[in-house]
């Protein structure tokens, strides 16, 4: 972590310095970062490119004002909070016009029936898993449970609860989509 640290600082230096390579190089790694960082958090995945887009303008227009000799990371993780709210606000502004009453929603009813009939797909397949495996999807994903707390609980190492909670999660959309 600290040779990505020190990497990025002395990009983001002979960027400012006019030296172009370090400038491509410096975006080229900021790209994973900053998509590890914005994917999770957007509910519409064709957003993420746009996002993107946007955060490294905003490091383009930026870079002349960081501040050598000052920590990169946070530097970076500020334009991507900034952009992001500006990019989600703007969004949520565009839908104002597409407000529905509460009562209206629920007068229009929601689709109990085919929800219920996903969950409990989901339940019969999940069953095929081994029990630990469930017992680990059901609290991280379903709950809610933090990993840490989850790898407490079951004396595991953390990385090993991520490793099967995605697993699982593979093995239940693998399935349900054979289904």
């Amino acid at each position: 972590m600290d040779e990505i640290k020190e990497k990025w600082d002395a990009l983001a230096l002979a960027a400012q310095s006019g030296d172009k390579q370090a400038y491509h190089a410096l975006l080229s790694a900021l790209i994973p970062y900053i998509r590890k960082i914005i994917a999770p958090g957007l509910a519409n995945p064709d957003w993420v490119d746009d996002l993107l887009q946007d955060i490294l303008m905003g490091v383009h227009k930026s870079l002349a004002r960081y501040m050598p000799g000052q920590p990169f990371r946070p530097w970076i993780n500020a334009i991507i909070r900034y952009r992001r709210a500006e990019f989600l606000s703007q969004y949520y502004a565009s839908m104002g016009h597409k407000k529905e009453p509460l009562d209206e929603v629920v007068e229009k009813g929601v689709d109990l029936l085919g929800f219920f009939q996903t969950l409990e797909d989901i339940e019969r397949v999940l069953q095929q898993l081994p029990e630990k495996q469930q017992q680990i999807f059901y609290l991280v994903r379903i709950e809610g449970v933090s990993i840490r707390e989850v790898a407490k609980q079951m004396a595991m190492s953390e990385s090993a609860i991520k490793v099967s909670a995605h697993r699982s999660a593979a093995k239940l959309k693998e399935i349900l989509q054979q289904a």
